[in-house]
């Protein structure tokens, strides 16, 4: 039973940690599409766990009230205030904590059968208990749809260059990436390295309905975020030991490519549109009117020497590099 409560704790974390840097208005915003909003699904899951637990088991709710009322199962959603956040917020925490405190102590000394929409029917306190963390990884992955559809696009037309990489960098925080290093001072734009173990989070939001295996045949990914500036070219160059998959995440850029030293015609390139290039093919991004958003990953073509930033060849540079 403690691994199924060392489960709980853990998941309760992660989604607080998926919600932590969206504002009020956003939790309580219902994207299009979805039924209820970000603020809902995390009183719901509070409001949930002390229905299958002390609410079968004929105690007293350990929250408030109100909680039960408003976030139940069949419950509309409704905006919460910040208070209202912050006690749901803290019941994610203290609620686990405590619910194994009663278990231990045998609180649960009755139990009443609940046949759940699943088919599957709760015969005990430890039925109901496992059963939450089905229903908690249901809503994590309920909560992972909704911040996908909200968090796109980036909007960031019009803005300061200061202005776009703060809005970019808040954005991917949303979206739960850290990164391994940023630079935002590079002539052409800058760019935001995604630690490499969050590499598959980053393929389904940036590469999605791509076979996954395709894309890591090389191993590790290096996954990125290239922001290239408007009427900036960067470098026209190649790699020895990586191809890169490319795919704009918004903006349009211009990019050429060539097997051979000689630049050919630039192709203009629209949110959704992908690339791939091999190792040793000629390449340059070129900015148009406004900045533009770029995923990149890499795939490694020498398994004992991994490619990496030193990996590249300048046949010609604006900026005299």
């Amino acid at each position: 039973m403690n691994f199924n409560f060392e489960v709980l704790r853990i998941s309760r974390k992660g989604i607080i940690n998926l919600l932590k840097d969206f504002s009020l208005e956003e939790l309580n915003t219902i994207p299009n599409g979805q039924r209820n909003h970000l603020a809902w699904n995390l009183g719901h899951l509070v409001a949930t766990m002390q229905l299958l637990t002390y609410g079968l088991s004929s105690n007293p709710f350990t929250v408030d009230q109100w909680v039960i009322d408003r976030f139940r199962k069949g419950s509309s959603p409704s905006p919460i205030t910040q208070d209202e956040l912050d006690y749901l917020l803290e019941q994610m925490v203290s609620g686990p904590i405590q619910l194994q405190k009663d278990f231990e102590s045998g609180l649960f000394k009755s139990f009443k059968e609940y046949p759940t929409s699943f088919g599957v029917t709760l015969a005990s306190i430890d039925d109901a208990i496992a059963f939450n963390n089905v229903h908690d990884g249901l809503h994590y992955g309920v909560i992972l749809a909704i911040r996908k559809q909200f968090l796109k696009p980036f909007y960031i037309n019009n803005l300061s260059k200061n202005d776009v990489f703060n809005k970019i960098e808040s954005k991917l925080k949303k979206q739960g990436f850290t990164f391994e290093r940023t630079d935002f001072n590079r002539p052409w734009g800058g760019f935001f390295v995604i630690k490499e173990d969050q590499a598959k989070a980053f393929m389904d939001i940036y590469f999605p309905n791509e076979n996954a295996k395709d894309l890591t045949k090389g191993g590790k990914v290096s996954p990125k975020i290239l922001v290239v500036a408007p009427n900036k070219r960067l470098s026209w160059q190649y790699h020895h030991r990586r191809s890169e998959v490319w795919r704009i995440a918004e903006g349009n850029v211009g990019v050429i490519r060539s097997d051979t030293d000689q630049q050919n015609d630039v192709v203009i390139l629209t949110a959704g549109d992908k690339i791939v290039l091999k190792n040793g093919e000629r390449h340059r991004l070129i900015g148009q009117s406004n900045f533009a958003i770029v995923a990149e990953i890499w795939q490694h073509t020498d398994g004992n020497h991994p490619s990496n930033e030193e990996d590249i060849v300048r046949l010609q540079d604006d900026f005299g590099r």
